[in-house]
């Protein structure tokens, strides 16, 4: 799991925007030179694939790894965060989607209830990333940005990444350098 925060910014972007373009432009090549329209329905749904399961994956790799290495008193709950990561990615990819084919015009509000619960629920696990990385970066001195703008960060990846990466490979690093790891591994 630490192999995925372990990769460098461009690596990261790449998963998560040039390999699902990637797919895109191979599809329509693949499409026009043979003649296959099929080409553009599957070579797409592997690009919206790919990207997420590289952003929602890095989410979820972020905060089980980030968490694990806080030392913090005051740590937020992983179950919460597991439960509401997997709640929303259910309602959001699962539920909302039914529900919009299943019910009415007359009962779009439960639809969008429903959306607002799994997007809060979303932002609570960016919250805790953001949280846990900051109460890490306190915790060693090291001089950190606004907590809302590491918010955006998470929100955007493919923006933050270029940020938020390095800082997260830094935290890796240091864990793995420290005394007590190092006797511990012994």
């Amino acid at each position: 799991m630490n192999k995925f925060l372990r990769l460098k910014s461009w690596q990261t972007f790449g998963l998560i925007i040039i390999m699902p373009i990637l797919f895109i432009i191979l599809g329509a090549i693949l499409s026009k030179t043979t003649g296959i329209k099929t080409f553009v329905i599957v070579f797409p749904v592997l690009a919206v694939l790919t990207m997420m399961i590289s952003y929602y994956g890095w989410i979820w790799t972020a905060g089980i790894v980030m968490y694990k290495q806080s030392n913090s008193e005051r740590k937020l709950s992983l179950n919460v965060f597991k439960l509401l990561f997997i709640l929303s990615l259910f309602c959001f990819l699962i539920i909302t989607p039914i529900l919009r084919k299943v019910l009415s015009q007359n009962n779009q509000y439960f639809i969008q209830i429903l959306a607002l619960a799994s997007l809060c629920s979303f932002f609570y696990c960016i919250y805790f990333i953001v949280k846990t990385i900051r109460d890490i970066e306190k915790q060693r001195n090291i001089k950190t940005n606004s907590g809302f703008l590491d918010f955006i960060l998470i929100w955007l990846l493919p923006i933050g990444i270029w940020i938020l990466q390095p800082r997260i490979n830094a935290i890796l690093t240091y864990k793995e350098e420290s005394p007590v790891a190092s006797n511990l591994q012994k």
